[in-house]
């Protein structure tokens, strides 16, 4: 009985130097490793990344507080960045996702950019006009519409292209 507390508290003791063995490599490669990916600093130690004060398994997926709208997975060490959605108005939007605020419509995309290099953007794809009441009006309605705080009941409006967005200006009579 004697020798079986004996080897057990020897297993425990091995088990203790190597967990603090361990927890020594992630400390010592929090502060010497930088990821690209992941913008920040991560522990690393043979299978395992360090994120948002978590440890991560090999395999392992989580999302980040300084880009919510991605996740990255952990891959031998090193985060890597899985997948990307747009952050539009605190929400995330998936990739060909469309969504209308305030009377205009937004597509989330990806695209080249310089380089090959993939980037994710909101673009607005049409917008509609503001009347006095907030209602959404299509271009050249007439309408109410409040210029300079006067009320104006004949109105419309038209839209044009400015540094690749749509842009809408109204007349009044």
């Amino acid at each position: 009985m004697l020798r079986l507390v004996v080897l057990c508290a020897i297993s425990v003791a091995v088990l203790t130097a190597e967990i603090e063995q361990e927890t020594e490599k992630i400390e010592n490669a929090e502060n010497t490793e930088q990821n690209e990916n992941a913008e920040g600093l991560q522990k690393k130690s043979s299978g395992y990344c360090y994120s948002s004060g978590r440890i991560l398994r090999n395999g392992q997926q989580t999302r980040v507080r300084h880009d919510p709208c991605a996740v990255y997975r952990c891959d031998r060490g090193s985060l890597r960045r899985v997948s990307q959605d747009c952050s539009a108005g605190g929400r995330c939007r998936k990739v060909g996702s469309t969504w209308t605020e305030k009377c205009a419509t937004y597509k989330c995309e990806r695209t080249r950019g310089r380089r090959g290099s993939q980037q994710i953007r909101v673009r607005k794809v049409s917008e509609k006009c503001v009347d006095a009441h907030g209602n959404c009006r299509q271009p050249g309605e007439r309408f109410p519409h409040v210029v300079n705080g006067r009320y104006n009941s004949r109105c419309t409006c038209k839209q044009y292209r400015s540094r690749n967005t749509i842009r809408t200006s109204y007349h009044c009579q």
